[in-house]
């Protein structure tokens, strides 16, 4: 039962890989994973380092 839900967990992981978008922190300066869905709507990200709260604005 244990493999079949680390399967099934790697699986999700795997598919979040190609959603995820590096980007700094513009307080810490520190490059983090977030989804690229946020990033595209202009939702506040959450900075894993200081836990700044920041918008990627895109031009």
């Amino acid at each position: 039962m244990g493999l079949g839900n680390m399967s099934y967990f790697k699986l999700i992981m795997e598919k979040l890989k190609g959603r995820l978008s590096n980007v700094t922190c513009p307080v810490c300066h520190e490059t983090s994973n977030q989804l690229t869905t946020k990033i595209s709507q202009n939702l506040v990200l959450i900075c894993p380092h200081c836990r700044a709260l920041f918008v990627i604005q895109k031009e």
